[in-house]
């Protein structure tokens, strides 16, 4: 039986509540259900009498059939009087619309804006924006990048709004600017209406728990220096546990990806005796990399389908893969967002990203839990390197889920037969070693193997501190914004980093570590933080050695 669950039926709630032009907010972690919410609360909007129009936006085109399918399978369950069909509709056929309301991508959005404006126009004060995945839609005030083409015309089109929806899963950019429409607090906390955690979607059994595969060995490379004006030249021995360099060459090589693409199919293939619609999916580097990736998986005896932009099969092959049959989608980036197909248990990691929103989305394609197959089977296998960045996010998205199925624990008893590593025992996270052969300048060694990925102490770089203190400057922009002209937004936040600007000659995007100090020590000082405010200090930087290691302590 179709139920919302509650927090879709939350965000009903606080839409019904908002004002006219209002802004309804959902932080929801990828797999939580973002379309039915969206769905639900345009249907609620209708049925009260305050819209007669949706416009819809996401930023694929896979995204765009899922709400018009999803809108179909689903609208007979909000009977009576539901709200009409919403299309996915190329601009050229939106004059034309006779539905209720369409999806369309931010890329149709910008090649097209006047088609958007004259319906927007259209049904002015009687219409409802959806923006999802809206972390793609940053407003330039205070972060290092610029105002997207999508949000500057979206702003646009919210004048004749009578709700705009704002639906991401990762709330924060990582340029650190704000996302259209969305409010923030004083500290720069996106201000969210509804909100949910990976951990509570674990808890309310609608995402699984997490396990994990990583691959360990030591990186062989050759440095190059300048002695007395000669070159001289060093091969330095790193383990990829105490590094996050050299990713994208590591991720590439057949050592490393062979491995792991094969014991990624083993699992699936283990899998599928339990059910056999299991799945897998892969995302590598390149599309190169990614051909070479399905044609081994392919001769391992693996049903693949590649999914990569430059060919022309690539959509129907994402269609494809959902119609099952399959046993890995190979891919580069056209799936790791939005790509809903619950078989999917399975991800390998075989390219050197590590922004942790990127991991999340990614990930997370393993991570919806099928309905009607038992809990103890359900579990989100990620496979990848064991390096710095990539074990920070294993050991943050298992200690998430732990605290989960504890709570989970606390409200049911456990099922039988649940075995570790799934269901309600909570994630088991596995640090396998490999032994693989040097090659020239990179290579692996075996080293060693433990049941539990060990907690590095915090490596603070130079990147790392600056994004530290970026953050901190962010925050105080907004109090000092505050207690200077009562209220924060961004014409205010703009004055404040005018005034900083002025004060010091650069924007933040140009400033270094000792000119953010500078500038958070002048904040601090005019909002008397500059004194005892009960706040830990933060952790300085390490100090810098004789000779710099090549090691770096992260990507995020």
């Amino acid at each position: 039986m179709f139920t919302l669950r509650p927090h879709q039926r939350a965000a009903v709630d606080a839409a019904l509540a908002k004002p006219h032009g209002g802004t309804l907010t959902a932080v929801i972690p990828p797999g939580g259900g973002k379309t039915i919410l969206a769905l639900a609360v345009v249907d609620a909007l209708f049925k009260a009498g305050r819209i007669d129009a949706v416009a819809v936006f996401t930023p694929r085109l896979g995204l765009c059939s899922q709400f018009e399918l999803d809108w179909k399978a689903v609208r007979a369950h909000f009977q009576p009087g539901a709200m009409g069909p919403i299309v996915h509709r190329e601009n050229a056929a939106i004059h034309a619309l006779r539905t209720f309301g369409y999806v369309s991508s931010y890329q149709s959005l910008c090649a097209d804006p006047a088609v958007h404006r004259r319906f927007a126009r259209r049904h002015s004060g009687r219409l409802a924006i959806v923006c999802d995945e809206a972390h793609y839609l940053g407003e330039k005030l205070y972060g290092s990048g610029d105002t997207t083409q999508a949000a500057r015309i979206l702003s646009d089109l919210g004048e004749h709004a009578a709700c705009k929806i704002v639906m991401t899963g990762t709330p924060y950019r990582s340029d650190e600017n704000p996302i259209v429409f969305a409010e923030y607090d004083h500290q720069g906390n996106i201000v969210a209406d509804v909100q949910i955690t990976y951990a509570d979607g674990v808890a309310q059994g609608f995402l699984r728990p997490f396990d994990a595969v990583l691959f360990d060995g030591r990186l062989y490379q050759t440095r190059r220096r300048q002695r007395r004006g000669r070159a001289v030249y060093a091969t330095e021995e790193i383990e990829l546990r105490h590094t996050a360099q050299q990713l994208t060459r590591v991720a590439t090589d057949p050592h490393f990806w062979q491995v792991a693409a094969r014991h990624a199919f083993e699992k699936v293939k283990e899998l599928q005796e339990i059910w056999p619609r299991y799945c897998g999916i892969a995302g590598c580097a390149t599309q190169e990399h990614a051909r070479q990736v399905a044609d081994y998986l392919q001769s391992l005896g693996a049903r693949c389908l590649l999914a990569v932009s430059d060919d022309s099969n690539a959509h129907e092959n994402l269609r494809a893969f959902k119609r099952g049959g399959w046993d890995m989608l190979v891919t580069v980036g056209m799936a790791h967002v939005g790509y809903d197909h619950k078989p999917i248990a399975v991800a390998a990691v075989l390219n050197g990203i590590r922004e942790y929103n990127w991991l999340d989305q990614f990930t997370m394609r393993a991570g919806r839990v099928v309905p009607n197959r038992p809990r103890a089977e359900q579990t989100a296998w990620i496979f990848g390197l064991n390096d710095l960045a990539m074990r920070r996010y294993v050991n943050a998205k298992r200690n998430e889920a732990a605290r989960a199925i504890k709570l989970a624990e606390g409200e049911e008893a456990p099922e039988p037969g649940a075995g570790p590593g799934g269901g309600i025992q909570g994630p088991r996270v596995l640090y396998h070693g490999v032994t693989l052969e040097a090659i020239a300048n990179i290579g692996f060694n075996h080293s060693g193997y433990s049941e539990e990925l060990e907690e590095e102490p915090p490596l603070v770089t130079d990147r790392e501190r600056r994004e530290q203190l970026r953050r901190r400057r962010q925050g105080l922009v907004g109090q000092y914004a505050a207690k200077v002209y009562g209220h924060v937004n961004g014409e205010t936040i703009r004055k404040v980093n005018a005034t900083l600007i002025e004060r010091y000659g650069k924007p933040v995007s140009q400033c270094d570590i000792p000119d953010l100090e500078r500038q958070i020590q002048w904040l601090e000082k005019q909002l008397g933080l500059d004194e005892a405010s009960g706040d830990p200090p933060e952790a300085a930087p390490p100090e810098a050695e004789d000779e710099q290691p090549l090691i770096q302590g992260g990507l995020f």
